[in-house]
């Protein structure tokens, strides 16, 4: 266990006692005797302090003040009785040292049904925490979650296909087809003319169906066979989906 540390911005700003006792602005406050932390420095109105992972300080006020805590993430508690307020401030939160600063505040807290009371919170900055091993354990590994459903392509044609289509059909969803499908060599509809490059059309017809077969064949879907007997040249549904996630990247 970490033992109290006092540390002094100026002689008369602060006076510890056998009763933990110190004296911040004017108004004493009892510390608790189970405190454990790294540093407490005492300023005319304020006291900062030092806390390591699992230190805390329990702060008891006889004529119940109130206080401000920045950051007011390290307020575990904050009690307002009839005689007098109990604040608690530790550090759960980081491996890291953090430093939390208390202002003592001229009111007296307000007395809840339930026993609670008021404190001002700054936010402050919160240090960035610090994953440390212990010999023999393993550090569980928070899986990242990234979007695996993109709507688009890097050029913005949609990459989304809900119906199936093959030779002979006649659709504005075949134009984005053929876009996609020549966006790559291996699977261009034409060279030249009617489906090629930047002359693509809303028919499904012949070339359409041969780029359709080549990006099946390519990405392992289907690579023989017959519109009826496998759907080789159909766009159906896992043809579709590998679109989707192909462009989609």
């Amino acid at each position: 266990m970490l033992l109290p540390v006092i540390g002094f911005a100026a002689y008369n700003d602060v006076t510890m006692s056998d009763s933990s006792v110190i004296s911040v602005g004017g108004y004493n406050l009892v510390v608790s005797g189970t405190a454990n932390l790294d540093s407490i420095t005492v300023d005319s109105g304020s006291f900062s302090l030092s806390l390591s992972k699992n230190a805390q300080l329990v702060v008891i006020s006889t004529d119940r003040r109130s206080y401000t805590v920045s950051p007011s993430q390290y307020v575990q508690s904050f009690t307002c009785g009839s005689d007098s307020s109990t604040l608690t401030v530790g550090n759960n939160l980081w491996d890291t040292t953090v430093t939390v600063t208390v202002i003592p505040s001229s009111n007296t807290c307000s007395v809840s049904g339930g026993g609670g009371g008021i404190f001002r919170g700054r936010a402050g900055n919160i240090p960035t925490p610090v994953q440390t091993t212990i010999p023999g354990t393993q550090v569980a590994q928070i899986p990242v979650t990234t979007s695996t459903t993109p709507t688009v392509s890097a050029s913005g044609i949609s990459v989304i296909f809900t119906k199936s289509f093959n030779v002979r059909a006649t659709h504005s969803d075949v134009k984005r087809l053929q876009q996609l499908l020549n966006s790559d060599p291996a699977t261009k509809v034409a060279v030249s003319g009617a489906g090629s490059p930047g002359k693509e059309t809303n028919y499904f017809g012949p070339a359409t169906t041969k780029a359709v077969q080549k990006f099946q064949c390519k990405y392992n879907i289907v690579c023989s066979g017959t519109l009826k007997t496998t759907g080789y040249g159909n766009l159906g549904p896992k043809t579709r989906a590998k679109i989707k996630e192909v462009f989609g990247k």
